[in-house]
């Protein structure tokens, strides 16, 4: 600088100092953004539409066509991929395996921007928005986000107030039309219009006309869970013979208890329809829940063709109930509740005093009985130890006489405690495997009469009494039954006729309407909207039947192929609606008579349908039928004197072609007892059953205890048969062990060894009595 001038004036006349500026050389968040002044950036795209039909699958073909064009033409660009979803909502990210797949290829340095059409395009949720472009813009170098519609690029330092605003808009958009589409769905459900995927159900296809179509070889499957169902057999036992079948259920699965259960819930199968059972209470998530209330719900009877009848259905039903009644008792947490519940005996009543008759559970020894829990399997020493096998069984008794007492003694009655009881009610307590017994027995001897005498029978007999009392109370109405048959086949002939009728409209109905709207077509065509997007209530192609007119647009005119199907279908409507009002009407006044005769010719149905032979294959003997009693018993469960005594000592052996002559411990049908027997008065050996079809039924046999069942032959689910000589062998229910150590201490609290006890015992002391042992220690 030249001498006498100072560097204020240098700056005044223009000459300072020379500054050199170094270019940046890593991308950073700055004013302006950089998608358009960078060079060398690995571009990629990202693509998306939300459904998989036709308009929108031309949009998303476009748009991958589109970026790869503008990528690869682009100077300064490479491409770094193309990346889209299908179909794939994007209010959430769970399920956009090709986004997902982009973000970690971006965080893993492999993408410096990301083009994408618009912020709804990216994501409909602020939430994910905000958290991946803040994930991008921290790694090092930032990698960027460039939305097209908006112009806005997430390098720029003012971006992101623009963005937040945006996405809550974008999301704001998602919720409305969600709200939108809920709001169709309902009004849709009001009119009577299902929202049903038939491919994901047993026994219905769609036909050419949208018409719901019986799938017969589906239909057998379903009315084979119904009929077995009925029959008493459990969810899981159902299951397991559908699996043993082959058979897979609409999903291609093996069949569960649970997968049979939904079959039997599902009022489509009566012809039905229930509509919005579940709600989805996030738009985000997209996660439905079942309906408690939070939501209103839609039905509609008699919507389609059922597979299985009202009757079947609804006997099918009570007996849900009921079994989910007793699995709910059985968790209260009072054993004796829970016990008493479970049993099918619970409408029983004592024929002496009216008390009504209560199940409690007895414990007995299980003798003779030995399995790997033992001392001998383990090796301990007998001497030690104290060991006890014992099993349950149930007790049927009057409440009223053993609710007399309250006070017991040591487990037991004293003599003028039991003079007390006798004196209330002269009942006596039986065992639940009688009643069992005796009532299975009962229903052999009617099957075998009926199958002899038909129409003569004793059972027909006695219905046909109980029939005639109920006739001439109701004999003005019982022209109805013959009626009743005839409108069910018009109704169903009319039903067939409306679907195909509504079908036709429907469809005639759709291709005006997207006709006469050139901004639907033109947002259709373009893939900006889908069908799920907009209100179209005509995609089903049906409707309900029985309900009003068609709501989502109006014929264009008169004369229009619409209007013609539209006047037919409102005819047939009220054709069947009349035909309907008449039934209902008859069957009112028939009600007696005909439930009567409905759950007559069900009970005939089951008890033809018992099995004549046990899981070994061979004939059922049944006691008192075929032969009386078992080689130790006689028909009335007396002991046979000195038999069994014999057997055990070896004197009498019970060879094959004995046990071909016993007779069969049976398997108790809860399910008839539960669906016919209203009540029963017992009157000690005799209970006279009441039944819903109006005949009363006498059992004999039911005083028998465990033991009169002795030398019975019991047929495993295996086929395996075995004699029955022990009561533990009858009950059949678990054998619980137990066992504890021998401990026998002397007045200075030590320990007796087992050596001295023996050594004692063989003197013959008397140790029956712990006190007696201390004195004389």
């Amino acid at each position: 600088m030249a001498e006498g001038i100072t560097l204020q004036d240098s700056m005044i006349n223009g000459s300072g100092p020379k500054v050199d500026v170094i270019p940046a050389t890593k991308r950073s968040v700055q004013a302006g953004g950089q998608i358009k002044t960078e060079k060398n950036l690995r571009v990629a795209a990202y693509c998306r539409v939300s459904t998989g039909d036709e308009s929108q699958q031309t949009s998303y073909t476009k748009q991958k066509e589109f970026y790869t064009s503008l990528i690869k033409g682009k100077e300064g660009w490479q491409m770094a991929g193309i990346y889209a979803d299908e179909a794939i909502s994007g209010t959430s990210r769970a399920h956009r395996t090709q986004f997902n797949k982009m973000m970690e290829d971006a965080l893993a340095g492999k993408i410096d921007y990301i083009v994408t059409k618009s912020i709804s395009r990216f994501a409909r949720n602020t939430v994910d928005t905000l958290d991946c472009v803040r994930q991008l813009r921290q790694q090092n170098p930032p990698v960027g986000i460039y939305f097209e519609k908006e112009n806005i690029d997430t390098l720029d330092a003012k971006g992101e107030l623009i963005l937040t605003i945006l996405s809550a808009l974008a999301q704001d958009e998602s919720r409305s039309l969600s709200d939108n589409i809920r709001w169709s769905f309902q009004k849709k459900f009001k009119e009577g219009i299902p929202q049903v995927n038939l491919k994901r159900m047993l026994g219905y296809d769609k036909g050419e006309n949208g018409e719901w179509v019986i799938n017969e070889g589906q239909a057998k499957i379903v009315r084979f869970i119904f009929e077995h169902y009925l029959l008493g057999e459990s969810a899981s036992a159902i299951a397991k013979e559908l699996n043993a079948m082959g058979l897979k259920t609409s999903y291609d699965k093996p069949w569960s208890s649970g997968s049979v259960l939904i079959v039997l819930r599902n009022e489509k199968y009566v012809g039905d329809l229930a509509m919005q059972k579940t709600v989805t209470k996030n738009f985000l998530t997209h996660r439905s829940t079942v309906n408690k209330g939070e939501a209103p719900m839609y039905y509609v009877k008699d919507h389609h063709v059922g597979i299985v009848s009202r009757e079947d259905w609804d006997k099918v039903q009570e007996l849900l109930e009921k079994n989910g009644n007793r699995k709910s008792a059985a968790k209260t947490g009072d054993p004796k509740q829970a016990t008493c519940t479970q049993s099918p005996f619970v409408n029983l009543i004592c024929g002496y005093c009216g008390g009504r008759m209560e199940r409690v559970g007895y414990t007995s020894y299980a003798t003779n009985y030995t399995d790997e829990r033992s001392l001998a399997a383990e090796g301990l020493d007998e001497r030690e130890y104290k060991e006890k096998y014992t099993f349950n069984y149930g007790i049927l008794r009057c409440k009223t006489k053993h609710g007399a007492v309250k006070n017991r003694k040591s487990g037991r009655y004293s003599d003028e405690e039991r003079e007390m009881i006798n004196n209330v009610c002269p009942s006596e307590s039986m065992s639940e495997v009688a009643l069992e017994q005796s009532f299975m027995e009962m229903l052999y001897a009617i099957r075998r009469d009926y199958l002899e005498n038909g129409e003569s029978s004793k059972i027909s007999q006695m219905f046909q009494d109980a029939y005639e009392k109920a006739y001439e109370k109701e004999k003005d109405t019982n022209f109805a039954i013959e009626r009743m048959e005839l409108i069910d086949d018009q109704i169903k002939e009319l039903e067939e006729n409306y679907n195909q009728i509504i079908a036709k409209k429907s469809e005639a109905l759709r291709q005006e309407m997207i006709a006469e709207n050139e901004e639907l077509q033109h947002e259709l065509e373009a893939g900006e909207i889908g069908l799920d997007d907009i209100d179209v209530d005509m995609t089903n192609g049906v409707r309900a039947m029985g309900q009003g007119a068609w709501n989502a647009a109006d014929p264009s005119g008169e004369d229009s192929e619409a209007a013609i199907y539209d006047g037919l279908a409102s005819d047939l409507k009220q054709r069947i609606e009349d035909l309907r009002e008449e039934r209902r009407k008859l069957e009112n006044s028939q009600g007696q008579t005909l439930s009567m005769k409905r759950d007559f010719d069900v009970f005939l149905k089951m008890i033809l349908e018992l099995p004549e032979t046990n899981r070994a294959g061979m004939k059922l003997n049944v006691n008192s039928l075929d032969v009386d009693g078992s080689v130790f018993v006689d028909k009335n469960g007396v002991p046979k004197s000195g038999r069994r005594g014999a057997f055990n000592s070896g004197h009498f052996k019970v060879t094959p072609e004995k046990i071909k002559e016993v007779p069969d411990f049976l398997d108790f049908d809860r399910s008839i007892y539960q669906d016919f027997i209203t009540k029963g008065i017992v009157l000690g050996d005799v209970i006279n059953y009441t039944t819903c079809f109006g005949v009363e039924l006498t059992c004999g046999g039911n005083s028998r205890k465990l033991a009169g069942f002795l030398g019975y032959r019991k047929c495993e689910a295996d086929g395996t048969v075995t004699l029955m000589t022990d009561t533990w062998q009858v009950n059949g229910k678990k054998i619980q062990y137990s066992r504890h150590k021998k401990n026998y201490f002397n007045e200075n609290g030590h320990r007796i060894p087992v050596e001295e006890l023996e050594r004692r015992k063989q003197k013959q002391y008397d140790y029956k009595d712990i006190a007696t042992l201390l004195q004389k220690e």
